[in-house]
């Protein structure tokens, strides 16, 4: 933001392009006025500050580095190497100097080289905290988040209650994965600024993270006391109470996340899941359609209406839902699993093998991927689905072994004990021991039953 006098600066350099008259700028003006509009990306502005500071200022150099930050800001990056070389000759210590050769290297990809002269820039620069600030942009880019959040807590001791640098704090501690020491930076930092709702509702998010939910709790009301219209604190605090099973408290905050105006399609699905807990099912119904009328690719929606119908046992409705879910997400594995459950359910036994088929051609012959996603479909109760997937990759993959240990853990585990013992004969017949490693190493709570097996066998 411009202050007062820069105001009156601006406004009399626009007057001065404007009307094509003869107006006198100091030097430091027309440094002000460059940066001000270079800082803006107004590029042609800036030129023709430069370039009237060129002529006013022959012998002043700023202008000369000035128009190598201008060149590559237009990406005229030949012109700018010639450019950084002449005013490298005749201002090699300008304070800006090192700063603008960052900026050439970044453009060029040169990442090292550019952190190289960016750190030597803020030791020389009248302000460094927009070089702290690329810095930190440039070492979160590159994964370095440690020197990330040490560059941005430098800038935070100029502006210590400044939002978005606290934002850039939390999220450079989430790219991390490093919520404990999240959750220890912000508790210190909320000892000095308490009335930090920004700080609050970061400290809840790590803590969340870590599972801590009722601590999460807590800091979400701290951060709403301060500021009761909070909407994101309000979100989180819905998905804190829904995590804690308490779905009736987590609706209203849902709502004071949305405002009338504008109703969120994702908020209302989480409204609608949390009527769906409490049984509240036509209700349920009604707003996960609310929310696929405001965003019709939210998948997650409209396969929770499938769920739903199959409940109540209207079968065809919910393998139309669970087709458009499909289509929104573009073909989702985990969403062809339910439809093969479906077709299963109504008999419709060849379409459910040609689902499955379509299934197999997303996941590929990659008998990794489809143990991991085997898994995690028992997991969340597809047993059945993974059944008929299981005997279309079997047809794939005949000689797979790992694929055989899964199936023959699957049936011992989950499906059929008799089915599993079979597999794991014959699988034993052509693969050894190296088939009950396998077995063993997916299921390990199998291993006594597998050793049993093998003993059978032998």
């Amino acid at each position: 933001m411009l202050e007062p006098n820069q105001h009156d600066l601006i406004d009399r350099f626009e007057q001065l392009l404007r009307s094509d008259q003869i107006a006198f700028f100091d030097v430091e003006e027309l440094e002000e006025i460059t940066d001000y509009y270079l800082d803006l990306g107004q590029t042609q502005s800036a030129e023709k500050a430069i370039k009237l500071g060129l002529q006013l200022y022959p012998q002043a150099p700023t202008f000369v580095v000035k128009r190598a930050r201008l060149l590559i800001e237009n990406n005229q990056m030949q012109d700018a190497r010639k450019a950084l070389e002449h005013a490298g000759d005749i201002a090699p210590e300008h304070p800006d100097l090192d700063w603008i050769r960052g900026m050439w290297h970044l453009r060029l990809g040169q990442h090292d080289m550019a952190i190289e002269s960016l750190k030597r820039a803020v030791k020389k620069v009248e302000d460094p905290y927009p070089v702290y600030a690329q810095l930190a942009a440039l070492h979160s880019a590159l994964g370095h988040y440690d020197q990330a959040l040490e560059c941005l807590k430098i800038m935070l001791k100029e502006e210590p209650e400044d939002e978005h640098l606290l934002f850039l704090i939390a999220n450079n501690y989430d790219m991390a994965d490093d919520a404990p020491s999240a959750v220890t930076w912000f508790e210190a930092y909320i000892e000095k600024y308490p009335y930090s709702e920004s700080a609050w509702y970061h400290l809840a998010n790590a803590q969340h993270r870590q599972g801590e939910l009722e601590a999460a709790r807590r800091a979400l009301d701290y951060a709403l006391i301060i500021d009761e219209d909070f909407a994101a604190a309000h979100f989180d605090m819905g998905r804190v109470l829904e995590g804690l099973e308490r779905y009736t408290e987590a609706i209203p905050h849902y709502e004071r996340a949305m405002t009338d105006e504008q109703p969120a399609a994702y908020t209302l699905y989480r409204i609608a899941l949390c009527l769906a807990a409490i049984d509240r099912r036509s209700e349920a119904i009604l707003t996960f359609k609310r929310a696929i009328t405001l965003d019709e690719d939210l998948a997650e929606a409209w396969v929770e209406l499938a769920f739903l119908y199959r409940e109540e046992g209207r079968l065809m409705e919910a393998v139309s839902y669970a087709k458009r879910a499909i289509k929104a997400s573009k073909h989702n594995p985990e969403y062809m699993v339910v439809i093969i459950e479906l077709y299963q359910q109504l008999g419709l036994f060849i379409e459910s093998e040609k689902v499955a088929e379509q299934c197999m051609d997303i996941l590929g012959e990659d008998s990794n991927a489809l143990i991991d996603f085997g898994l995690e479909m028992i997991e969340l109760g597809h047993s059945q689905g993974i059944k008929t997937l299981l005997d279309v990759a079997l047809i794939r993959m005949p000689g797979n072994v790992n694929l055989w240990a899964f199936v023959t853990g699957f049936y011992l585990d989950h499906h059929d004990h008799s089915m599993g013992v079979e597999y794991y004969r014959q699988g034993h017949g052509q693969y050894g021991d190296e088939l009950t490693a396998s077995v063993t190493s997916l299921f390990p709570h199998l291993a006594e039953t597998i050793d049993n097996l093998r003993n059978s066998i032998d």
